[in-house]
């Protein structure tokens, strides 16, 4: 049996549907009164900038939206259960590839008994690797086995990826992360995000004023919809460009991961990989899943605030989406 109440023999039919459909829609549902409607958030407790694991209780913690608290529901803790994901879209050069691979198997030996881990294959769709599973022998050859090739895949997926993990950690009522691990370059693309001059002997041509609007719009269209899908999704980039047009991306990457509730790790260079891996594997290890009532309101984005209590609050601070997407027709 998994955690969450999902049982072994119906776990692929469950994850198949998911990356498949897409069908669960955004990470909320109405309350068994159906007076509001229950979000289900990643918050992190830092101090002096990186993660902590207080002893926090519901007490310790205010949710607001607008002036009045929300009603916390549930609250799962970091060392709970937890399935989490990885994802690659490893398509590049060999050498950072190896290094990825060795750094995450040392991290997936260094996981405990709590962790589910699934692996899954980011390209133009979702593809499982292996369905989630606490054999660390097993991972760690699936890892070394699984080989990507063509195209770069994460702007294609990114949206898939948070829709199904968002709405399997409302639904299962368990800790769900997705580390999604990348070298995407984005001259890599299936489609053309550079944009080109439509005429290179004409100066006047407008495209040349605007170097990568492409990317840009599809950036922008991808954090709104990403908002709907709260969920620590951490992108760490095992190789990024150094060029004008990747140093875009990667902050669209900064962007599109931060409406969610995730961010980007960025690795220096292919000796700073196992670092940046191991950071984002403690961002994984120390979310809190917080799970409350929003009162019925009118369909679209709305902003929320979190308040530690006074014990823990002179010295830490609170990270979370700060905008969730209130739906015109939730999930029953």
């Amino acid at each position: 049996m998994f955690p969450g109440g999902i049982s072994s023999a119906k776990w692929p039919a469950v994850l198949g549907l998911c990356l498949l459909l897409s069908s669960f829609g955004p990470a909320v549902e109405k309350s068994p009164a159906g007076e509001g409607i229950r979000f289900c958030v990643p918050f992190w407790v830092l101090k002096d900038g990186a993660p902590v694991q207080p002893r926090m209780g519901r007490e310790d913690l205010s949710v607001f939206a607008g002036p009045e608290p929300l009603q916390i529901t549930r609250q799962e803790r970091p060392g709970t259960p937890t399935f989490l994901f990885l994802a690659f879209d490893l398509v590049e050069d060999q050498a950072p590839i190896n290094a990825a691979k060795q750094a995450l198997a040392d991290e997936v030996r260094k996981l405990g008994p709590e962790y589910w881990v699934g692996l899954i294959e980011v390209q133009e769709t979702l593809s499982v690797i292996q369905d989630p599973t606490r054999d660390k022998r097993l991972l760690l050859k699936k890892v070394q086995q699984s080989r990507q090739f063509g195209k770069a895949g994460l702007l294609e997926s990114i949206q898939a990826l948070a829709d199904f993990s968002s709405s399997l950690m409302r639904r299962s009522s368990v800790r769900v992360a997705v580390i999604l691990v990348t070298d995407s370059d984005v001259s890599n693309y299936r489609t053309e995000y550079s944009n080109p001059p439509i005429n290179r002997s004409d100066r006047r041509d407008l495209s040349r004023r605007f170097e990568g609007r492409a990317l840009q719009e599809e950036i922008s269209r991808l954090s709104t919809a990403m908002v709907r899908f709260p969920v620590p999704l951490l992108v760490v980039h095992v190789a990024p460009g150094r060029d004008s047009l990747n140093r875009t991306y990667q902050d669209g990457l900064v962007q599109v991961a931060g409406a969610a509730g995730g961010r980007l790790f960025l690795s220096k260079s292919t000796g700073d990989i196992p670092r940046t891996l191991q950071e984002a594997f403690e961002w994984a290890d120390s979310f809190y899943a917080v799970e409350f009532e929003v009162p019925l309101r009118p369909s679209g984005l709305f902003e929320i605030e979190a308040r530690l209590g006074a014990a823990l609050s002179p010295t830490m601070r609170l990270t979370h989406p700060a905008r969730l997407f209130f739906p015109s027709d939730p999930q029953p």
